[in-house]
Parts: structure tokens; sequence; C-alpha cells
């Protein structure tokens, strides 16, 4: 379900009387439109909203705006308001942001990811003009946009003000942001204001001079003061605009002589200003009227209907409507005047007076207020007043009929912060609660803590109610005994235990019913899982091809994509690389005819076909997809999909040359999820971090890993914990032990042989051939690297090889015979890569000219034959050297991405290549770098 989104806090507050002219103060908000960031910084009641408010008038066309509650701490909610913000300025705006936003399923690691989609689809804007012959092309911006952000001092979660930080340093040149708030945000303040990137106005821009005062009180108060009593007051209040209000309000009605006498007792500090005024205007006020303001003043918005159910009257929106006239600090939400608000000043106030008058009674009104909101579907605004309630099982009770809603849009930091006010007592009495903190550890690979936590969870009492918001049927926490051991058979799963796993997932069989079918699907994924951990690829196969098609059937796309991504490793295990390809590309299909192309889900899609597309030394389709992954998969519930993207990253960026690149990838991946408690067939990120620093040559670093996994040569071995094994008897050979290794590699090998795992025959083989000729058995090397090549060769294995550097490349210069072409090929794939360790000698590196090897192809075009290419060119081509996009290039040498494109497509054709890669390569034989 899509992110409720309260649309009065996207409309720009109205008032209820003329405004004083402040023409000064309009012109130095103008600046906001020559700057990239604007900050309105003053107290409490200085007029930041009113000042933004009529300047925002004469822009309105090209200001998106977006006021702010407490509520909007969750970086989720937050960012969902601020596209919606933006997209009422054009319908369409920020579209796949927006989609991939709603589709979210847990909390992102980053936001940068998602901020990095927004900026990009912020620098065009849908042409919907008549003359153009599709809607669908992109133009840039044609006038200057702000977005305004009211009352940003609500904001205290690090998360956003990182969020908007990274904004701020990427805004595009027509993107302006203007930030009102009562204190200084903690953003990169300083630096801005250096570089004169920040506009500023402050208190003393804002409170009124002396004439403002006079115009104030007199022509649009109509009070009729003395020139005295204005000085008076102007003095007294120092031009603070709620206060100059306040006295106002509190002058109404009075004849000369009482309007004297309030003046000359108008003295003191602002809180008893404050307080002295309040009591003069809620005194002055009808029984009605105060009951009213009292009773509603815990609300932060408010209806008409909404405001009945807390007054117990039936004259709600009449009464808004009436304390509007009354200039009563009652601001309209929008045209249509139904929702409404108090100023941010009065309502605290009115609260106070609350509490003090009547404290029993305001949990009442929170409560009354938190249930109209529930039977209303606005979930953020229910669960703000129950927490304000404090009554925690009824809290408690309120959180279980959302939390699996919550989970599903991916909303972690807003149960988080549910759970968090609840007791610890409340928490331990709910198993719901603790199944829901178990399956968030769980998905971030925290198994222990998870572990933990279903240790804790107390069996629920036989009459429990549950009534969550989604059906029984499909219900994660409906049938708690069953869904505690199906997370115990995810937990065991995940660890590689597949025995305990299928053991845990028989019980929950047993626990359920034949229509709890909820269930019944998390306990056949279970199954799967726990039949891949043992190698019986033909059942896990089948598993999830039933997923998949029963997915695809019902229109489910985040099942669909999850079992289609698994089917394709399925088949990826046995060897298949293309039926894997087409697997995955029928997922994609899928996903495109549901319009679920932007669901975070096909981030699983992206990263098995960059996998394929690596070990195809297809670098820049891999490259494309493992980027188009990472951010996609950050806003997945597990971490496990990023981070794969992110190793795949990294091993591209290696083979590319660029070592620095892939090193912060892999770094990256490594601090996404832990390190020790997943099995490496679920999260291949440790090894590949040790492997890839190994292939960097740092050994040391390699041997703390194989120490810290406790790893030996005799260890009992397992399919799930293969993949550090291969990089053990990596470290082995790089340790000059390759007997060692050996053994190791045909223990391995013959694992793999037995359960039909031919991928990994082939990785075991080609390891086994480097390390017999370590120990100098020629023959038996080329043979054991020919029946690798031979099964790699239809499916066009070609990293596995091209990946072990040179002692690889001198065995495959040997191969003849029938495999000759495709040790040919594999061998091209070694110049692929610029530089191969940091510290190396260059003769250590595979170099591919035709005087060094007679199987070593020519290059494909020589200097002297080429079309010089022209400076421009060369500009182009040293930047994408530099591992720049086409955008970054554009903007490096301040062209268009088309002409960039143009130029790539010149430089393509004289130097006789179809890739960015080919290009490269060729660049650094003809010495074009």
């Amino acid at each position: 379900m899509p992110i409720s989104i309260l649309a009065t806090k996207l409309f720009l507050p109205q008032t209820q009387h003329k405004l004083v002219p402040r023409p000064q103060l309009i012109e130095r908000l103008d600046a906001a439109l020559t700057h990239p960031v604007t900050l309105i910084s003053a107290p409490a009641g200085s007029g930041k909203t009113s000042a933004l408010r009529t300047w925002v008038a004469r822009h309105e066309a090209t200001i998106a705006w977006l006021s702010l509650d407490p509520e909007d701490n969750d970086p989720t909610r937050f960012w969902a308001y601020v596209i919606a913000a933006l997209q009422q300025l054009q319908p369409g705006l920020a579209k796949q942001t927006h989609a991939v936003l709603q589709a979210q399923e847990r909390q992102p690691h980053s936001f940068e990811p998602l901020l990095t989609m927004l900026l990009n689809e912020l620098v065009v804007v849908p042409d919907t003009r008549p003359s153009q012959a599709t809607s669908a092309e992109q133009v840039p911006f044609r006038e200057d946009i702000a977005l305004v952000l009211d009352d940003y001092h609500v904001i205290d979660n690090p998360a956003i003000h990182t969020g908007i930080a990274f904004l701020i340093d990427h805004l595009p040149t027509h993107l302006h942001v203007l930030i009102a708030s009562r204190s200084d945000p903690p953003l990169p303040l300083a630096r801005k204001r250096a570089s004169n990137q920040l506009c500023e106005t402050r208190f003393d821009d804002l409170r009124f001079t002396a004439e403002e005062v006079a115009l104030f009180l007199n022509q649009v108060m109509e009070l009729e003061l003395t020139t005295d009593d204005v000085a008076a007051l102007a003095a007294r209040t120092e031009g603070w605009i709620a206060g100059l209000q306040l006295a106002a309000l509190s002058l109404q009605g009075r004849d000369a002589e009482a309007k004297r006498q309030f003046v000359a007792a108008f003295s003191g500090s602002q809180r008893y200003i404050l307080d002295y005024l309040v009591e003069e205007v809620l005194n002055r006020q009808p029984e009605h009227t105060q009951q009213f303001l009292l009773r509603t003043s815990v609300l932060d918005y408010m209806l008409g209907s909404l405001c009945n159910t807390l007054t117990g009257h039936d004259d709600g929106h009449a009464m808004l409507e009436e304390l509007e006239r009354a200039n009563l600090f009652v601001l309209p939400m929008a045209e249509d005047r139904r929702w409404y608000r108090y100023h941010h000043l009065f309502a605290e106030v009115l609260r106070l007076r609350l509490q003090r008058a009547e404290p029993d009674l305001v949990p009442v009104l929170h409560r009354k207020a938190a249930i109209w909101y529930a039977e209303n579907d606005l979930i953020d605004d229910a669960m703000h007043h129950a927490l304000e309630e404090a009554d925690g099982e009824w809290i408690a009770d309120l959180i279980e009929q959302y939390i699996e809603e919550t989970l599903h849009h991916g909303e972690g930091e807003t149960l988080r912060r549910w759970l968090a006010a609840v007791p610890g007592e409340v928490v331990r009495k709910r198993p719901r609660l603790m199944l829901a903190q178990a399956l968030v550890a769980l998905n971030v690979g925290h198994l222990d803590l998870a572990e933990t936590l279903l240790d804790e969870a107390a069996p629920p009492a036989p009459s429990e109610p549950y009534a969550p918001r989604i059906g029984h049927h499909a219900s994660m926490f409906a049938n708690i005994p069953a869904a505690r051991e199906l997370l115990r058979a995810s937990l065991a799963g995940l660890r590689g235990d597949a025995e305990q796993s299928i053991e845990h997932t028989q019980r929950a069989l047993r626990l359920v019913n034949e229509d709890e079918l909820g269930p019944r699907v998390s306990a056949r994924w279970s199954r799967a899982l726990a039949d891949w951990t043992r190698g019986r690829l033909a059942e896990a196969e089948q598993a999830y091809l039933g997923l998949y098609t029963e997915g695809q059937a019902a229109g489910e796309p985040h099942t669909a994509l999850g079992a289609n991504a698994l089917l394709a490793r399925v088949r990826r295990t046995r060897g298949c690389l293309g039926e894997a390809l087409h697997t995955y590309q029928d997922g994609l299909a899928f996903a495109a005819s549901v319009g679920a192309s932007a669901m975070p889900t096909v981030a699983m899609a992206y990263v098995g076909m960059a996998e394929v597309f690596y070990q195809r030394n297809q670098l820049d389709q891999a490259l494309r997809y493992a980027t188009a992954a990472v951010p996609l998969g950050q806003q997945l519930v597990s971490t496990l999909t990023a981070a794969t993207g992110l190793a795949t990253l990294a091993w591209t960026r290696q083979a590319l040359g660029e070592p620095s690149a892939a090193r912060e990838a892999i770094e990256e991946a490594y601090r996404l999820i832990p390190a020790d408690q997943v099995a490496a067939l679920h999260n291949p990120v440790p090894a590949e971090r040790a492997r890839l620093v190994l292939a960097q040559g740092d050994l040391q670093a390699a041997l703390d890993w194989v120490t810290a996994r406790k790893l030996s040569d005799v260890d009992e071995l397992c399919y799930p914990h293969e993949r550090d094994y291969l990089v053990f008897a990596r470290v082995l050979l790089a340790q000059h032990a390759p007997d060692r290794a050996l053994r190791l590699l045909e223990h391995l090998q013959a694992m793999a042989q037995e359960q039909a795992r031919i991928e990994s025959v082939i990785e075991a083989r080609s390891l086994a051939a480097l390390a017999l000729a370590a120990l100098g058995e020629r023959a038996q090397a080329q043979a054991t690297l020919g029946e690798a090549l031979a099964l790699a060769h239809p499916e066009g294995y070609i990293r596995v090889f091209a990946d072990e550097g040179a002692p690889m490349a001198a065995l495959l210069r040997q191969v003849n015979g029938e495999l000759r072409s495709f040790a040919v090929q594999v061998l091209a794939a070694f110049s692929d890569r610029k530089t191969r360790r940091q510290g190396d000698k260059e003769s250590n590196d595979v170099e591919l000219s035709t005087s060094k090897s007679p199987l070593s192809p020519a290059l494909p075009v020589s200097l002297s034959r080429i079309e010089p290419l022209t400076e421009r060119e060369l500009d182009v081509l040293r930047a994408l050297a530099a591992g720049q996009s086409n955008r970054a290039i554009a903007q490096q040498l301040y062209l268009s991405v088309a002409t960039v494109k143009v130029h790539l497509k010149h430089i393509y054709g004289k130097l006789a290549v179809n890739s960015r890669t080919e290009a490269l390569a060729c660049a650094h034989e003809l010495n074009l770098l």
C-alpha cells in the first residue's frame, strides 16, 4: 500500500487578514533564486511562515511547499512528502524515485542512492507540450524552481539531515532549497556561507520596524492606538511579531483608557508576556470557545469531524470558521478550508493550559484522536497520539494491528520508534512484537540477535485477539507458534544448516491449518532453500519454479521476482549461464508487464545478470546492471542483495583496472552485512573480500581472514561454506603450499561433482590445475585445465580463469587442440585490466602482444592506420579512462550528454571497437592515454 500523504501539508498556509507590506524583506527573499540554499532562522513567532507566504505568492507556479511536523522524522515518510511537494509543480516529476520509495520493503541503509536518482530526475522534466511527438521526451527545466521546507526545526533525525546535506551539495542549478527553522539545522552552513552559496534571513530581518508595527496595530488590527502606545509596544516586543499579535488580540474591544493601561503594564520576559496574554485572550472568550480551544489543542491538524470526536459536539467545522474570523491563531491549510491548524506557539500554550487545568483529560483526548485517525487509515497520526496517550498495552495493540503493513512498506525506523515507546515488559509479553524484532534482525544478518529474540518470545495467551490489517490467511504473525518455527527455519537456513531448517519447517506445517496460506507459502520457501543448501538442485529448482509461476499468476511481483532470482541462481549453480540469464530476463519482462519495473525487488535480477555478464567478460553490461542494482537493493528488507551487487561491482572494477574503486565497493559491501553469521552460500561477501585483497597482493589480509574464519584444510567440508574453502585454496597457493591446496580442491571438486554443481566443478578444477603446475605436474595440469575449459566453453565462463592472473595465463598459452580458440578468447580477457596488483612489476602482467605468444590475438588496429582523434575526442577518452559516466564527462567538458555520445561514437569508429572497455584497452595499447 502506498505511503499515505496528507495533502494539506503541501499547500501554502492561508492568511486570515491582510498583511503588512514588507518590500525590503520580499526583496531579500528574492535572493533565494540566486543561491542554492536559503535559511530563514529565527525564534518562534517571528513571522517566518508569513514572510514566505507573501514571497511564495509571487512565484507560486515555481515553488513547492512542505509543512513539516515531528512525525516526518521517519526518512521514508520525509522523502515521500518532499517528492509529493515537487510533484505539485509538475505531475510525473520524480516518477521513478517516487515508485522506488513507495515499493521499498525496508528502511534503506543509506538514502544517497535514492537522492541520486531524485537529483537525476530533477535535471530534466517530462515535456508535455502539444507540439512534441511524444510525452516521454525529456527536456531541461526552463525556469528556476524552489522547495520550501517550513518548520524544519521539528526534524531531529540525523539520517534526514545527512540526506538534506547530500541534496544541497548536489543541487542542479535551477533548483533552490529554502529552510525555515527556529534554530540553525546541523547542515554544512559554514561551508555554504564561505562559498557564497547560502542566503540567510535572521530575526533582525524578520522583526517589524517601528513603521511596520504601526501599520500592523492600527491598519491591520484597527486598534487606533496612540503614537506613544505603538512605540511602547514596538520597543517592548522588539518587533517580535507573535508578541504583537497576542497584544493586539488582548487590546481588541477595550476603550482608550484600558488600552493605555494595558500597554503600560506590558513588560517582562517572553514567557511571562505569553502567559499573561494567553490568559487575557482565553478569559475573554465564551466558555464553549475556551473548551473547544483546549480540547482540540492536542491536535496538529484539525478537521470538523475530528474536532467533534474530541469535544463531543457536532459544531466542529463551524467553530473552526469562527475562530479563523476571530483571528485566534487558526490557519486554514488549503483553499477549501476543511483542514486547519493552530499557530504552533498558540498550540503549545493551549496545551500547557490544558495540562495544568485538566491533566487527566489529556490522555483521554489523545486516545480519542488515535482512534479517529486509525479508523480513517492515517496510521502515522494515529500512532503519534497513541504514543502521547502512553498506555503501553493499548499502544502495543495498535502496533500489532499495523506491524505487518508497516514492515511491508519498509518503514523500519517508524517501527523501531513505535517499539521503543512500548515499555520493555510489555514487549516481552507480546510475542508478535518480539517476532517482528527477530524478523528485522534476520533480514540484516544479525542472526545471533534474532535467535535471542526468538528464544525470549513468550507464548501467546490462548484467547489473545489479533486483527492485522491484512487477512489472517496471509498473515505472518497470526499463528505465533508456526511463525516462530518458520523464523527458526530461516535462521537455520541462513546459517547453512539444512537439516535444522527442514525440521523447523515441518514443525511449522504441523501447526497450521489448510487455509493458512501465508505460513504454508513461507514453509515452501524454507524447504526450497534447504534443498538448495543440501545440493539437491533439481528439487530446489522445481520449488522455485512453482513459486515463480504462482507469483506471476497471482500478479504478485514481490513473490514472483524473489522466486525468479533464486530459480536463476540454482540454474547458474548447475553451470547453465544462458538459462539463468534468460530466467532473469523473463522476470524483468514480467515486472514490466505489471508496472513493477521500478520495484526494488528487480535488484535481485539485476545482480544476477551482472554476475552472468561478469563471468562472460561482458564488463560494460556487468557494470551497468551492478550499478543499477545497488541503490534498488538498498531499499529491500534484506541487505544481502545490495551487498552482493557491490561485490560484483568490485570485481568488475578490478577487471577494468580500477583497484581502488574495487576495494571501496567491496568494503561497502562488507559493512552492509555481518561477516560471520550468514553462510557463504547466501552471503559471499566476506569470502569475495578476501579473494579480492589477495588478488591485489595483500596476502596478510587474506591470512587474517582465514584465521578469523578458523579455516583448515582438514575441516569437514559442506556446500554452504564451499566459497570460503575455494578462497582458502587460493591463499594456500599464494603461500606456496600447492600440495595442501590440491588435496582441499580434490575434496571440493568431488563434492560438487556428486551434486552436479558444474559451476563449482569448473572453479575447483581450474584452481587444481594451478596447484598441479606449481607442483611441476605440467601434463596433469594441462589435462585438468582442459577439463575445466571443456565445461566452461559452452556457457562462456571466462572470468573464472581470467581472475587468476599470470600463472593461469601461462597455462592457457600452452593449450592446444580443439580448446585452443577458447583459450585464446580467455587470454584476451586479461587485457581488460589496466593494472594487476598495486606494487607488482609490469613484467608480471599479462601482455597480449603478438611477439610474446603465438596464440595472442593481434591488436584491433595499428596506430598508423587509425584516423587521428581530435583534441576534444582525446579529452573524452581521458575522462572515460577516469571511469566517468557520460553525464559526468558532459559536466566536466561543458558539453551536452548527446554531444558526448557523438564523440564516443566517433572514438569507437576510429578505433574499430564496440564498447568502452575495448576502447580503453585499445587506447592503452596504442599509447593514446
